[in-house]
């Protein structure tokens, strides 16, 4: 089920070469993102991958800034984000590959032939990681 969502303030993200299978290695609270540029080509979804980050855990000082009501602080080399912005999301199992991506992709981009993708993948815990697809709406 795709959702509407409105982020109010950026998540930036520290670059890097990334895969989708190095969230398994990060700490619980970490999320990587990847941007993709997407294009259909007739039937075929072509993605070209623009950059890849990663955000580590909030800190106990920056959570206590956040429930106080303020925007989470700026982290020196996190120069990358996810834009403020509307989105239509969507919240799923983790691929572990391009190839598993598509598939998703291409239920939730239908809409648009070309465009930017945020694929995301954030681990809740040392057990479980989701994957968030946002779609500039």
């Amino acid at each position: 089920m795709l959702f509407r969502l409105s982020l109010e303030q950026a998540i930036t993200y520290e670059e890097g070469d990334y895969s989708f299978k190095d969230i398994d290695n990060a700490e619980a609270g970490s999320d990587l993102c990847f941007c993709f540029r997407y294009r259909y080509d007739d039937v075929f979804l072509n993605l070209e991958k623009l950059w890849s980050g990663l955000r580590t855990p909030f800190t106990d000082e920056e959570k206590k800034l956040i429930e106080a009501g303020f925007p989470a602080p700026e982290r020196a080399g996190y120069g990358l984000q996810l834009p403020q912005g509307n989105y239509q999301m969507l919240q799923t199992i983790p691929a572990g590959t391009i190839q598993e991506l598509k598939p998703v992709l291409a239920s939730s981009l239908a809409t648009r032939l070309e465009g930017l993708v945020y694929v995301r993948f954030f681990k809740e815990n040392d057990f479980e990681t989701v994957m968030q697809i946002f779609s500039p709406a």
